[in-house]
């Protein structure tokens, strides 16, 4: 069964990392906005030098993961490309593993009350993507170990 529609799979998986990097890419630059933003504002938003200290931290964290996202879509990209089950494999579970954490913080962001105006919403509709982009890959990675492709398991 071919999750994407009106294309062949291996085009769909390049069209999902394509997505993907560029998301990521996207998201960094609001990072950097956001931190340029805290940086450049810090007294007039009369934060703590404690609170600033840990939203500082939070962005650079969330530019690291988004920088990573962007360097697995290439990778996804290249094993789609060369037919490479590995390169996908080593996407999908490190995407598994992020996905995993993402949920974690949306229940635990959720239940604390933390998430305002449609954030859960833009949340729950990522996380929807990205379980359909693990499912095509997936797929794709069953198509590759039928046919044989580069490092997949032999049958």
């Amino acid at each position: 069964m071919n999750p994407c529609p009106c294309m062949s799979l291996g085009k769909g998986v390049k069209i999902l990392a394509i997505v993907d990097a560029v998301l990521s890419v996207l998201n960094v630059g609001t990072l950097i906005l956001a931190l340029v933003g805290l940086l450049a504002w810090h007294e007039e938003l009369e934060l703590e030098k404690q609170t600033k200290t840990i939203a500082i931290a939070a962005i650079v964290i969330g530019m690291i993961l988004c920088i990573l996202e962007a360097l697995l879509a290439v990778k996804l990209y290249r094993g789609a490309k060369d037919n490479d089950h590995r390169s996908c494999r080593f996407w999908l579970l490190v995407t598994i593993v992020l996905t995993v954490i993402t949920v974690i913080s949306l229940i635990v962001n959720s239940t604390s009350g933390d998430f305002h105006g449609a954030s859960f919403g833009v949340s729950v509709v990522a996380l929807g993507y990205k379980a359909y982009e693990i499912f095509v890959v997936y797929t794709f990675m069953g198509v590759l170990a039928n046919q044989g492709g580069v490092g997949s398991p032999s049958v």
